[in-house]
């Protein structure tokens, strides 16, 4: 994807599903401030609207992340994610790239986000390293393994169609865990 068709994305995104869930979340607050509800009832509309306003902080940050053309400080960002999944074991990040194609990082932080969420694992080992001009990423973890395309679920395709559109290899093999390896040439 172009920088100008994520940009156009990122526009169509805002003016459409992010105001509409502000509309919804004010809707809610309104009929939260009726006096014929329920204790109970309006206890659920008070978490409902909670969930919305998350929900739209969450798209919010997309959104500015669909606006970035690349991405900086990868190891921060995978860093945050394991903080905000309390994952429990060893995370060794190990990213020896200044920046990366947001493509690219957004297909390491798709993998990340895998094994910190289904991966059932005690160790994950995150490496990105530039070689005789590519870019080499690896994702390892000691889980229960099988990641893999699943109906209704994009999170692996969209890895390998991210990488095939830059050009890159994406590979991923279980073996005591699972290991997902990119290489991507860049110019």
């Amino acid at each position: 994807m172009s920088e100008s068709e994520r940009v156009q994305l990122a526009r169509s995104l805002h003016d459409g599903i992010a105001q509409e869930l502000v509309a919804l979340s004010y809707r809610i607050q309104l009929i939260g401030m009726r006096s014929d509800l329920t204790p109970e009832l309006a206890a659920e509309m008070r978490a409902l609207q909670s969930s919305i306003a998350e929900l739209s902080r969450s798209i919010r940050d997309e959104l500015l992340e669909l606006r970035s053309p690349t991405v900086t400080d990868i190891t921060e960002t995978l860093n945050q994610l394991a903080a905000a999944s309390l994952f429990p074991g060893q995370l060794t990040i190990t990213i020896s790239v200044d920046s990366m194609p947001r493509l690219a990082s957004d297909a390491l932080i798709e993998l990340t986000r895998n094994a910190l969420s289904h991966a059932r694992a005690s160790r994950i080992d995150i490496s990105a390293a530039l070689s005789e001009g590519v870019l080499h990423i690896s994702i390892q973890d000691d889980g229960i393994g099988g990641a893999e395309v699943k109906d209704g679920h994009f999170g692996i395709s969209g890895v390998r169609e991210n990488i095939a559109s830059l050009g890159g290899k994406f590979q991923i093999e279980f073996n005591n865990g699972t290991h997902a390896w990119i290489e991507i040439p860049l110019t």
